[in-house]
């Protein structure tokens, strides 16, 4: 491969130059380009006024969501306190309880004990007595 023909088909078509505007083309496509640019500032101001329109409406949206949200749990809270005042309140009365049950249950077990030894007692007189009895007593009645 020659070199001039290497930079033959590597070359590129460069387009002419631009041509030349007159001043009053100039000026037209000044104006036009002003207007473009104009008019694409007015649209982002009026989209940059929209996102902020949209900014403060969710900024009030989420301020009455916090509030809210905020309210419930504060119930919630409250709720919660008032059930555990509740249930504390249950557990000291059934302590209580249990402490008056236990010692009811030994007064009983110690009256049972007691009349057991009594009723014993009782008991072993009669025994003793029956043994005693002479002619006319040991007759057993119905």
């Amino acid at each position: 491969m020659n070199t001039n023909q290497f930079y033959r088909e590597s070359m590129v078509i460069v387009p002419p130059p631009p041509t030349r505007f007159t001043l009053n083309e100039w000026y037209l496509n000044n104006r036009i380009r002003y207007r473009a640019c104009l008019d694409q500032q007015q649209l982002a101001d009026k989209i940059l006024a929209e996102c902020e329109r949209g900014q403060g409406i969710i900024d009030e949206v989420t301020a009455l969501n916090k509030r809210e949200v905020d309210h419930r749990i504060t119930e919630k809270i409250s709720d919660i306190q008032f059930v555990k005042d509740d249930i504390v309140k249950q557990r000291k009365e059934v302590c209580i309880e249990i402490d008056n049950l236990t010692t009811y249950n030994e007064r009983i077990i110690d009256a049972m004990n007691a009349l057991r030894e009594e009723a014993l007692k009782i008991c072993k007189k009669c025994i003793i007595f029956r043994e005693g009895r002479v002619g006319i007593d040991l007759v057993c009645g119905k």
